[in-house]
């Protein structure tokens, strides 16, 4: 049977206090782990009342993810993609699900819907918005609006085989333990400095991606 939202949120706070035990035996272990709160009604009401970051940058292509949140062997888990070679941007990169808005959608949250019912066959009515996270933009010239969600699980997904390569159901408490710092490569002048990653069962999540999941860690500090 399909979980609801309670379910999730009780074995999201099982985590949290598995991680805290863990963090108190284990201090040098877990010294980078953060003490993740997600109650979802927690969760709803910081991002209504933030002051959201809107992108304004010029000649960018707006475009939507959905960072989905599901429970799963009683874990908190996000749901992410490896796209194809034969996608026209980010070939073989681990993405959420989403894309770039088309004429007819009235707005990025039917961008969202769109594109996730495309990619995955994640049916709009399935899905609970919690929220907006802030805009993040590429190198590759999209301002991508991130939506925060939950979603029921299992569920059956219908990956389109163009453009998923693979289906990633990653453990939250996996990707806060595997930050780690990842170089801004030298080709891409435009952006400086070092950035943050994610990685799990081999796969590096970095880029726009991983800035979405670092923005959505910390709005889940207490």
């Amino acid at each position: 049977a399909l979980t609801d939202d309670a379910d999730v949120q009780r074995s999201i706070q099982e985590v949290i206090y598995s991680i805290f035990s863990w963090s108190l035996l284990y201090p040098g272990e877990w010294q980078e782990w953060y003490l993740v709160n997600l109650d979802l009604n927690s969760l709803k009401t910081k991002l209504h009342n933030r002051q959201r970051y809107v992108a304004q940058t010029q000649g960018y292509i707006p475009a939507a993810v959905i960072l989905h949140i599901f429970q799963k062997t009683n874990q908190p888990h996000i749901l992410f993609t490896k796209r194809t070679q034969k996608v026209e941007h980010h070939k073989g990169q681990i993405s959420l699900p989403g894309g770039a808005r088309d004429p007819e959608d009235d707005n990025l949250w039917a961008t969202a819907l769109r594109e996730n019912q495309e990619e995955m066959g994640i049916e709009p009515k399935d899905v609970t918005l919690l929220g907006t996270l802030d805009d993040v933009t590429t190198n590759t010239g999209f301002i991508i609006t991130p939506f925060l969600t939950s979603l029921p699980y299992p569920y059956p997904f219908v990956p389109f085989p163009e453009e998923i390569q693979e289906v990633i159901e990653a453990p939250i408490p996996n990707l806060i333990a595997s930050k780690h710092p990842w170089p801004t490569p030298t080709d891409r002048p435009k952006k400086s400095g070092t950035r943050i990653a994610f990685e799990y069962n081999g796969h590096n999540i970095w880029g726009a991606t991983a800035q979405i999941i670092d923005q959505f860690l910390q709005l889940c500090e207490p």
